[in-house]
């Protein structure tokens, strides 16, 4: 889409095949996981306001990004629906997001703290989804030591968080089925040690992993890449 006249360059953008592809993934996965497409980045570059406008008709759980400043513009951009922040926040960025109601990805004990404490100057609960590492190794709490940090988690929970998700991200989905298996393998033994009520959105699968594996798609699927026309590996 031509976002400035002066561009040499520019990318056309259906919104036919926007949809088209959230539908296929649907039909993958099957009516009961969520939708919450990735919106980070422009949209992968095809422009965040016409994407989100068009994915809205597509029913959305909400939407995903990567940086508060992503969150911030969707709500600019007049989406009330839920915007989920999955990346570690800038300590400094904390009280912000929670402001402005983002759901946040929480990986450490230290993140957890910073948004309670960030909640309870704002005067609003905060929503947190909690960020599992199984593989990954760039961001979450240790798999193989849920039982020592569920402390940290009840905790934030007395305090006032509201814990409504959980997630992984996957390192590898587009190659070997085997590691997206091992990985939901840590992510379900982490979970049985935490008592995760039935409220709470599970959501692994990324594009490659809700197309390759539907049958790990959970409560939703977090997809970035092939609605926005991209396949696997790309």
């Amino acid at each position: 889409m031509l976002t400035n006249p002066r561009d040499r360059a520019w990318v056309e953008v259906q919104a036919g095949a926007l949809l088209r592809n959230a539908s296929t993934l649907r039909q993958v996965v099957g009516p009961d996981a969520l939708l919450i497409p990735m919106v980070k980045a422009d949209a992968y570059g095809l422009g965040l306001s016409e994407a989100v406008r068009i994915l809205e008709t597509a029913d959305p759980w909400g939407f995903g990004v990567a940086t508060l400043a992503e969150g911030l513009e969707l709500r600019r951009l007049g989406v009330v629906s839920p915007v989920l922040v999955v990346s570690p926040l800038p300590p400094a960025s904390t009280e912000a997001a929670v402001e402005a109601g983002m759901q946040l990805g929480v990986s450490s004990p230290e993140a957890l703290r910073l948004v309670t404490e960030a909640a309870e100057r704002v005067g609003r609960a905060v929503d947190i989804h909690v960020e599992v590492d199984t593989g990954i190794g760039r961001a979450g709490f240790d798999w193989k030591d849920a039982r020592g940090w569920k402390h940290d988690l009840d905790n934030a929970i007395n305090v006032g968080a509201r814990w409504v998700g959980a997630y992984t991200h996957l390192h590898s989905a587009d190659e070997d089925p085997q590691t997206v298996l091992q990985q939901w393998g840590r992510f379900q033994e982490a979970l049985s040690e935490l008592s995760v009520p039935d409220s709470v959105l599970i959501h692994v699968v990324n594009s490659a992993g809700a197309l390759r594996l539907p049958e790990l798609a959970a409560s939703a699927i977090r997809t970035g890449i092939f609605l926005y026309g991209g396949r696997a590996g790309t």
